[in-house]
């Protein structure tokens, strides 16, 4: 842990002078600036002497970290005492947030005065300034553990919901700009609360009829290879409808085979189409070509059955449905190299391969 020395051994003394200089140095770095603010202005503030000033830090990068680690002190000291003998999860966070927003509301110059300036501490100090942020956060994370352990809360990822927390208490530092005036600190305390609670809990509090994952899709880019069978054709037309940018390899013309009923079909005018009738059948050639004339792709779907859901057609023409599947996997495989290295390049998330249907074994 870094530290800032001192040459005064009475440790009593020590705090109490750090402490009149970095409420003095919040002041006067929120009001000036910190690097147009001078260390005889801290002495003067603060009721010390310039000279005896040195005794207690050895530059404004020292008082720069006294500040945070002060701040910080007075969070920790503050969330361990109101969660004491306090054994629900759900008291335990309610007091939490109310305490982080308690400090957010009282030291709120402070506190913007880290963010904007925690890049002047040289690496050293910067990284035990974060390892104490983390230590703060880790305090919230284990109440949602605990919370989710008892049953209390529904399963997240407690890292990301402690991080979203801690922050939602510190927009009323961040966007003090666009908040004050149009909302006092009772009621921004309440929203804060309602967003964590109604987030987290378990049950029937969440807002029906969200579809997340539709969310998630919109506006993303996906390319369908094989999307002649009606399973490619059924996950494109779902896709088509979450607004996706759409690319569909297919030998067939779309809506041209009367066996497989997809509806609306103008819909398929919103996705860019490469027959095999007008560009040749699917190899790395062409895919490079569609990479090329479509351009970023996000998710890569590879449709690995057959052309035909109906097993008897094979039967009355005297074929395999193996052999072509067999075609399909020497595509895919001869694909797989060039697929990943243009995904990477692209920074792509997903290749996704659907699986044949059952009887074609």
């Amino acid at each position: 842990m870094s530290v800032v020395r001192t040459k005064v051994r009475n440790k009593e003394l020590v705090a109490k002078r750090r402490e009149q200089i970095v409420l003095a140095a919040i002041k006067l770095f929120s009001r000036k600036g910190f690097h147009q603010t001078s260390l005889r202005e801290l002495a003067e503030e603060s009721g010390i002497s310039h000279g005896n000033i040195y005794e207690y830090v050895g530059s404004k990068q020292d008082i720069f970290f006294l500040i945070h680690q002060f701040i910080d002190n007075q969070a920790t000291q503050e969330s361990n005492r109101i969660i004491e003998r306090v054994d629900d999860p759900l008291e335990k966070l309610r007091r939490m947030v109310k305490a982080e927003f308690q400090l957010m509301y009282e030291w709120s110059d402070a506190v913007l005065l880290l963010y904007q300036e925690s890049h002047i501490l040289d690496s050293p100090r910067l990284k035990a300034l974060l390892e104490r942020e983390r230590l703060r956060v880790q305090l919230i994370e284990d109440v949602l553990k605990e919370g989710m352990e008892k049953g209390q809360f529904r399963k997240f990822n407690t890292l990301v919901a402690a991080n979203l927390i801690k922050s939602m208490a510190e927009t009323w530092v961040v966007k003090r700009w666009d908040l004050r005036g149009h909302i006092d600190r009772m009621e921004m305390e309440k929203a804060i609360l309602d967003v964590a609670f109604n987030g987290l809990l378990d049950g029937k509090t969440s807002p029906e009829g969200v579809h997340w994952e539709e969310e998630e899709l919109r506006g993303k880019s996906v390319l369908i290879l094989g999307g002649e069978s009606l399973l490619a054709k059924a996950v494109a037309f779902s896709l088509l409808t979450r607004g996706i940018r759409m690319a569909i390899q297919t030998s067939d013309i779309l809506g041209e085979r009367r066996e497989y009923p997809i509806p609306a079909p103008e819909r398929w005018q919103e996705a860019r189409i490469y027959s095999a009738k007008q560009y040749g059948p699917l190899t790395v050639a062409l895919f490079k070509e569609i990479v090329h004339d479509f351009g970023h792709i996000d998710i890569v779907i590879h449709d690995l059955g057959v052309e035909t859901v109906d097993p008897t057609s094979f039967e009355r023409n005297n074929e395999s449905p193996v052999g072509g599947l067999q075609e399909k996997f020497n595509c895919a495989q001869d694909l797989a190299g060039v697929v990943e290295k243009k995904m990477r390049k692209m920074r792509s998330e997903k290749l996704l391969y659907l699986m044949p249907w059952a009887w074609d074994k």
